[in-house]
């Protein structure tokens, strides 16, 4: 939900809070109001009644409607007046209403009354009714006007959060561009883009300095490798016939070494390539082709150690990835199948719905199943694997969003890898 709609919300649900609590208050003033008028408008009418009992003297009750006068028998010395709420049937909507009735005891010479008088300017349900209706009224006019606010200003006050927003979404560390942050005279916009510029300044330069650093590192390890591999595959080929079974060992051992050194400096710079997402480019692969193919290309590794491959619902699946990236995650997957199995054992491929499993046995997990995929976290603590395989499998496929699983039979020693490719 956006921002806008979120504030809009919070303040029309304080505009309903603060209406029904001012109904109520302006309910109350006007009832109180309404009452002092009807009390002045009922002393008025026992003005006029006294003036007509002074001058025709009733000796008999005097009774019409919401007006009566009672001759007493008590000597009245001193005129009160008291208020009091009655219920009276209306005329025309036959029903009982309240009313507000004045009584009084007044009297002149020997002769003394009581009055009794009742009437009602405005009913309670009245106010009550009118007060609703108005509040409903302003309360979606008010409703209306925000909604309309809200969004002129959306489109015009946080149009420059929008930029900012866009061009975030569109830096690109390869790109080595700053941010290019648009001019806004709003204050809070104007301190978040320069400290963004900064931030994106500071980004650039770690970057290309760590960049600068992984490639020259990867450069310079790479070449000594190299070196000490030719040297010692001269000195097998010239010597290793005049060497011990231990020197031959030896050296095998150290050429093994530097194979996994240069190994795991092309996996460390693949990841970190990954991390950058410097694989940018798109293409749609057939991955059913590229599954086959990849089975044809393992079949004589496969046969080396007598491991028999089953394929089942290799079916057509069409995704759009980097074919580099996509020819990594296979490759890493195969090897883990071939790497990690067992003389004479299988290997079971399928691709359904874009569904890719791989089932191989192997041998038992040493540790949790569950961190196979982190960094240097082998299942076989004696393999010579460093442990990055499936590190990259899980990279690449959090780069995509394919759903990578794991599952190993304790009782059968069968590993499973799952990869939804959708």
């Amino acid at each position: 939900m956006r921002l806008i709609i979120k504030l809009t919300l919070i303040y029309l649900f304080i505009t309903i809070c603060a209406f029904l609590i001012g109904g109520v208050i302006v309910y109350n003033a006007m009832e109180s109001e309404i009452d002092i008028e009807q009390k002045r408008f009922l002393k008025e009418r026992f003005d006029n009644a006294k003036e007509r009992i002074e001058r025709y003297r009733p000796t008999e009750p005097f009774v019409i409607p919401k007006y009566g006068v009672y001759p007493i028998d008590t000597l009245i010395k001193e005129e009160s007046i008291s208020f009091s709420d009655t219920l009276v049937m209306h005329s025309q909507l036959q029903r009982l209403e309240p009313h507000l009735k004045l009584t009084a005891y007044y009297g002149f010479d020997t002769l003394a009354y009581k009055v009794i008088l009742y009437d009602v300017i405005i009913e309670s349900d009245d106010i009550e009714d009118g007060v609703r209706s108005s509040m409903i009224k302003v309360f979606a006019l008010l409703s209306i006007l925000t909604i309309v606010v809200s969004v002129i200003s959306s489109n015009i006050l946080l149009r420059p959060f929008y930029n900012t927003l866009k061009e975030l979404q569109n830096f690109s560390l390869k790109k080595g561009d700053t941010l290019n942050l648009p001019q806004t005279q709003t204050k809070e916009l104007r301190e978040l883009n320069a400290e963004l510029f900064i931030m994106s300044e500071k980004i650039i330069r770690d970057y290309n300095s760590l960049k600068e650093f992984s490639e020259n590192a990867s450069h310079e390890l790479q070449t000594p490798v190299a070196i000490a591999r030719g040297k010692l595959d001269i000195l097998l080929e010239r010597h290793g016939e005049n060497m011990s079974e231990e020197q031959n060992t030896l050296i095998l051992s150290a050429q093994n070494a530097l194979k996994s050194i240069s190994k795991l400096s092309r996996s460390l710079g693949l990841l970190m390539r990954i991390d950058n997402k410097e694989y940018d480019k798109s293409a749609e692969i057939d991955l059913k082709k590229e599954l086959i193919n990849k089975i044809k290309q393992f079949k004589e590794l496969y046969e080396l150690k007598k491991i028999e491959v089953k394929t089942s619902n290799i079916e057509e699946c069409q995704i759009n990835a980097d074919p580099s990236l996509i020819e990594i995650l296979l490759m890493n997957l195969f090897q883990n199948s071939l790497k990690h199995n067992i003389r004479n054992g299988f290997v079971k491929i399928s691709l359904d719905k874009c569904l890719l499993i791989i089932e191989n046995s192997g041998k038992e997990v040493e540790g949790d199943p569950e961190i196979l995929f982190e960094r240097f976290k082998k299942g076989d603590l004696s393999a010579e694997s460093p442990g990055l395989g499936l590190s990259i499998v899980k990279k690449i496929g959090d780069y995509y969003g394919f759903d990578i699983k794991y599952k190993f039979d304790k009782e059968n020693f069968i590993h499973t890898i799952s990869v939804n490719l959708m």
